[in-house]
Order: C-alpha cells, then sequence, then structure tokens
C-alpha cells in the first residue's frame, strides 16, 4: 500500500445522525445476495469511509496460524482508490494483537501515543501519515478472526461514541459477508436493525474446512498477501 498523497482536501467526520443514517442504509444494501466475498469487502471499505468521513478504511483478516494480520481491502477517500495486501506481524506488535483479543475495540485518538498502537509510530503510522485509529476486532463464530480499521490521516479529531458503533455495526456486517449467519442455522447476536442483510451471498465460494466449512475468507488471503511490515 502507499500513503496517501497530500490533499487540500481536509475529511471531515460525519455526525452522529450522519452515522446512524449510514448505518441503516448499509443494513439494507442487497450486496450481500448478489456479490463475492471481495466485492461485499470493496463496497464496504468504501461506503464506510464515504459515510462516516474517514480518511482509510480497511478490513484484516487473522492468518490460519495467528501470526500476522493481512489487509484484505483498503479504500483511501482522498485518493479514491482501493488497495491491499500490507501485512502486520504479531511478534512485531504484541501490545496491538493483545488489544485486539481483550478489549472490544482500540479508540486512539492519539496513536502515537495510544499503549495499543504506540508500536506503529517508527514505520505504519509514519509512512501512512495516520494521526488517529478506531480497530473494532472482527469475530467470526465467536473467534477473533480480522479487524476493521477506521483511521485519521495527517489531522485528528476525538472519536466519539457515534463512531464507534458505526465501527461495531460495519464489522458486524464484515463478519455476515465472511461468514452467513444462516450456514450453521444460527445467528450472531446482532443489532435488530442488521437482520434484513442475514442471508447466504450467492456468489460467495465456499471450502470444505475442519468445522464442516470454511468460508473464503482465509483464501482472500493468499490473494493479496505482501511482505510483512
Amino acid at each position: 500500500m502507499e500513503s496517501s498523497p497530500t490533499s487540500g482536501i481536509r475529511p471531515v467526520l460525519a455526525t452522529p445522525a450522519q452515522l446512524q443514517e449510514g448505518v441503516a442504509c448499509l443494513s439494507r444494501g442487497g450486496y450481500f445476495r448478489e456479490a463475492s466475498l471481495e466485492m461485499a469487502l470493496s463496497i464496504l471499505t468504501e461506503s464506510a469511509a464515504r459515510m462516516s468521513g474517514v480518511e482509510r478504511v480497511s478490513i484484516w483478516a487473522l492468518t490460519d496460524d495467528q501470526s500476522e494480520l493481512c489487509c484484505l481491502r483498503l479504500f483511501e477517500l482522498s485518493a479514491q482508490r482501493h488497495a491491499g495486501g500490507e501485512c502486520i506481524t504479531a511478534s512485531h506488535y504484541p501490545a496491538y494483537f493483545h488489544a485486539l483479543r481483550s478489549e472490544a475495540c482500540i479508540v486512539a485518538d492519539d496513536a502515537a501515543r495510544h499503549p495499543a498502537t504506540a508500536e506503529f509510530v517508527g514505520n505504519y503510522l509514519a509512512r501512512h501519515r495516520i494521526s488517529a485509529v478506531l480497530d473494532t476486532p472482527i469475530h467470526i463464530r465467536g473467534e477473533f478472526q480480522g479487524v476493521l480499521s477506521l483511521e485519521q490521516v495527517a489531522t485528528r479529531e476525538p472519536w466519539n461514541p457515534a463512531h464507534r458503533l458505526f465501527a461495531h455495526a460495519v464489522a458486524n456486517l464484515v463478519t455476515l459477508a465472511a461468514w452467513p449467519a444462516d450456514v450453521f442455522g444460527g445467528q450472531p447476536d446482532l443489532p435488530v436493525m442488521l437482520t434484513p442483510c442475514m442471508r447466504p451471498a450467492a456468489g460467495m465460494p465456499w471450502v470444505k474446512g475442519p468445522r464442516r466449512e470454511a468460508p473464503a475468507w482465509r483464501l482472500c488471503i493468499t490473494r493479496h498477501i505482501a511482505p510483512a511490515v
């Protein structure tokens, strides 16, 4: 991934009312029935960035050995582009990985000073000019499998509760895209507003795995893999 180019346009974070409207709009989307997993992730990252006003929105997946998080899809708002492929390793960023496993989300108003993200100061934060981070773990079948990341660039505004709820709702939608709820005859613990989306994505490929079937979530990692940070 490349850093976002300097732009004269500064993204302005959405208001709580705009974020609530954005969640409702996303939850009504029909792409879960029509699109492939990769297309659904592209739609979610771009839509989340445009609705929230956050410069960078990305979705990361945990590798099978749980040693890395790899970026499946990134949307950069100012540059209006999609990317992916960057990886971060647990051995290089132990505090960050520990926080993802033990906290509901990482709310770093100042990414350089927050205990969970300060490890990134010398490379990732500087390279992408990231100033504030809101990272929400993605759980599939109750297990930590990835991260939805919202990142402000160059300038920063404090994250408020509405941003956290928005990120949590989008992370739930990622779960639905990666592992449709009715595959095992059950439903995840999701807000009522998300229930219209609870059906399988018709174009999503599946592969046999240790738990009856495994979604194509992990297959995306191999197509986007890049040298670790």
